[in-house]
């Protein structure tokens, strides 16, 4: 039994190493064709087209999980038979980068339908990781800006809808606007948010709002 063990120790010895480059080469050839897949993030910089990115990423994140599960388990084997291990932190970085594109898509689908203004701005704030990659970047700097565009229309809304504009107070916000803006004293929200306001003039009008707001509570 002991000479059966000391010829199967000889013929791992000598085949491990094969062993090991067949593994590996079969791993690195996951590895190309994965990446090959995940070039298509690249393309991923229009925020009209947000939809189908998500829809895509549910097929790419499970690719870009899998080939850092890859490598991890190509590490455990080296490390079991004392081969050099392999640097997973590139491949680390791009499971990583993946995962935080698919969530901004799906944050930004998310702020699109619900509106959801100071959320989104401090999620984009906290996307630092994903400025480097120039198509990520582009899709950010859109969503600020439709983000901006929000908050300017939620400005409008406020100021126009303000209960406790009087007469008086319409009569001044006429004056800043440079036409009678009594006509939307009973307007709907869809004709306020047709409305285009620069901010110095928004900002004018919250002063006013806020005298308003003043006087009732004296």
């Amino acid at each position: 039994m002991r000479a059966r063990f000391k010829n199967f120790e000889s013929f791992f010895n000598r085949h491990i190493a094969v062993f090991v480059s067949f593994v590996k080469h079969n791993i690195s050839k996951r590895i190309n064709d994965s990446m090959k897949q995940l070039k298509l993030i690249e393309t991923f910089s229009t925020i009209g087209q947000v939809d189908q990115y998500v829809h895509s990423m549910k097929h790419l994140k499970p690719i870009a999980d899998q080939l850092y599960s890859d490598v991890n388990s190509l590490n455990r084997l080296q490390t079991a038979v004392g081969v050099r291990r392999t640097d997973i932190s590139t491949i680390r970085s791009i499971a990583s980068h993946v995962n935080a594109l698919s969530q901004l898509f799906v944050a930004y689908q998310h702020f699109h339908q619900y509106q959801t203004y100071h959320s989104f701005i401090l999620y984009l704030s906290s996307m630092t990781s994903l400025i480097t990659q120039p198509s990520a970047k582009n899709f950010i700097m859109q969503a600020r800006n439709e983000a901006d565009k929000l908050r300017k229309k939620l400005d409008i809304i406020d100021v126009m809808t303000c209960a406790h504009l009087k007469p008086a107070y319409w009569a001044s916000v006429s004056e800043i606007i440079g036409f009678d803006m009594r006509i939307y004293e009973e307007a709907t929200i869809s004709e306020l948010l047709e409305l285009s306001l620069d901010s110095s003039v928004i900002n004018e009008l919250k002063l006013i709002c806020a005298s308003a707001e003043q006087l009732v509570h004296i």
